[in-house]
């Protein structure tokens, strides 16, 4: 069994660490226990939408969680190319996830394995980074095993691959020591860059505060970098571009 706890779908009830299921399951209100026991409990639900404490004939016994996801997001981060990304924010007996991709969200296809930590009571952050994306809308789901083989699919997220977005260039295509990169910041005046490798990881990172509202051109120093294949990324206040480069 899994929950997620994606800030969609719950809301903190007081001072406590619990989140509150608004769809209602089964007998009524699921909460979760949000530290590090990790178990939930069923309670009634009241015509009212309140909530109150176990209601009758409810099953009221602990139910080990193995995972709780945090947010789940896809992002298309160049021509066939989608940034996965999810957080867990507890993890017991968990074995690995595998990343499935569809194109009409009903048939699914295997396409990443990842290990997970294992076990966990502290934010871990995961992410593949899909490199076949098709050129169509994507569909993709989180399937989590347990160690002892069972498993809970996640909620089905999409990107579509064919909506434009304001273009970010970097040239020289391949970098040596310095790049230059071309934007329209569309009104933000902050924004935060990000250098990312093939792994998922960022590498690098630098905050601008004075971008001016139209047209952009920065030249920034990435002489530190390996060899390899990277991704830039600017995390503007209305959007983020994203732009894939080589690095000699």
């Amino acid at each position: 069994m899994v929950c997620f706890l994606n800030n969609a779908s719950f809301t903190r009830i007081g001072t406590t660490p619990y989140y509150y299921l608004r769809q209602a399951i089964s007998e009524g209100q699921h909460t979760v226990n949000g530290d590090s026991a990790l178990t939930a409990y069923v309670y009634g639900f009241n015509n009212d939408d309140s909530y109150g404490y176990p209601a009758s004939g409810a099953s009221v016994a602990p139910i080990a969680l193995p995972v709780a996801f945090g947010d789940i997001t896809a992002t298309k981060v160049d021509k066939n190319v989608v940034n996965v990304v999810w957080n867990t924010i507890l993890e017991q007996n968990n074995s690995k996830f595998v990343l499935e991709r569809s194109i009409d969200a009903v048939n699914f296809n295997e396409i990443a394995t990842i290990i997970a930590k294992g076990n966990s009571n502290t934010p871990t952050k995961y992410n593949y980074i899909d490199q076949k994306a098709l050129s169509a809308i994507n569909y993709y789901r989180i399937k989590q095993i347990d160690n002892d083989g069972k498993y809970s699919y996640s909620t089905v997220i999409a990107v579509d691959m064919n909506e434009s977005s304001r273009e970010l260039n970097v040239y020289p295509n391949i970098v040596e020591d310095k790049a230059n990169l071309s934007f329209l910041s569309n009104g933000s005046k902050d924004m935060t860059l990000e250098i990312i490798d093939m792994n998922g990881r960022v590498v690098f990172t630098k905050q601008y505060n004075d971008l001016n509202q139209e047209q952009n051109n920065l030249n920034i120093d990435l002489g530190f970098l390996a060899s390899g294949s990277y991704f830039v990324k600017l995390n503007l206040q209305t959007e983020n571009l994203f732009k894939k480069f080589i690095k000699k």
